[in-house]
């Protein structure tokens, strides 16, 4: 299927503007040597990768800090988690 002249164009102003948006003289990374094939087509840095979240969520350390500053701000709102036995003992 013949991509539509639309595509062509959105797709070209999105490449300008990922241009426009490095710095001048920025220099590219070199592209990866890819290994062996492990699975599929990736290699084993692909696949760790896809089982890695810090790959696809740098701000992760940040994001689970704010639990802990989330719970403490709902903690001193609502008090301590209250606890309830549903039978005789305890647990």
């Amino acid at each position: 299927m013949k991509p539509s002249r639309r595509r062509i164009v959105i797709g070209a102003a999105a490449a300008g503007a990922l241009l426009a948006m490095a710095p001048a003289g920025a220099q590219q990374p070199a592209p990866r040597v890819k290994g062996p094939r492990i699975w599929l087509d990736l290699d084993q840095a692909e696949l760790d990768d896809a089982y890695d979240q810090s790959v696809y969520a740098p701000n992760q350390k940040q994001v689970t800090g704010r639990y802990v500053t989330n719970s403490e701000a709902v903690r001193a709102r609502l008090g301590a988690p209250r606890r309830f036995a549903y039978g005789p003992t305890p647990a």
